[in-house]
């Protein structure tokens, strides 16, 4: 069974509605009750998505489809070479990127760009992360991050993914702020 966005959210409400007095009316079940609430308040909370796995598996394909649009740089050879993240946005907003260089202020780029981004791309080297923008339903809830493959044979992608995970990490334990 394929659902869209739409379709998963209206389930999980669902569930989250129908599901907790079913559990609360039996003793063996009620302690379970107020967690399967807590769904709702995970549905109406934004949230960071980010999809790390080995080189060439297919994250940037799989995020496509989760958000609903082709921005996710995808081919047969390494491709993500940056930190990407996918954001909500509308209008004229959705036909560029921003670059955040190292070292100096960030860039909006013409989508068409993007794939001077790819591989051992000299601007990725100089690149500590981009951000696409769509208008889809997914968007509306979550950030999505694609990261550069990890056992990646570019050096260069496994940094980048090393360090994604370990400047998040550290942001969120301290402020319980998204990188």
């Amino acid at each position: 069974m394929i659902l869209d966005y739409k379709e998963f959210a209206s389930l999980v409400n669902r569930f989250a509605e129908e599901v907790p007095p079913l559990l609360a009316s039996h003793h063996k079940t009620r302690a379970f009750a107020p967690r399967v609430e807590r769904l709702l308040q995970f549905a109406e909370n934004r949230f960071t998505l980010a999809v790390v796995g080995q080189m060439r598996a297919g994250k940037s394909s799989l995020l496509n489809a989760l958000i609903g649009a082709d921005l996710a740089m995808v081919g047969v050879n390494e491709t993500t070479a940056t930190i990407n993240i996918f954001k909500h946005g509308i209008g004229e907003q959705t036909q560029t990127f921003r670059v955040y260089w190292k070292g100096r202020p960030y860039e909006d780029k013409a989508l068409i760009e993007k794939d001077l981004w790819i591989g051992e791309s000299a601007f990725a080297k100089d690149t500590r992360k981009l951000e696409f923008f769509a208008d889809t339903d997914f968007l509306k809830t979550a950030d999505v991050v694609d990261t550069p493959g990890t056992r990646s044979l570019i050096a260069a992608h496994q940094e980048k993914v090393d360090e994604f995970l370990a400047q998040k990490a550290d942001s969120d334990s301290r402020t319980g702020t998204a990188w």
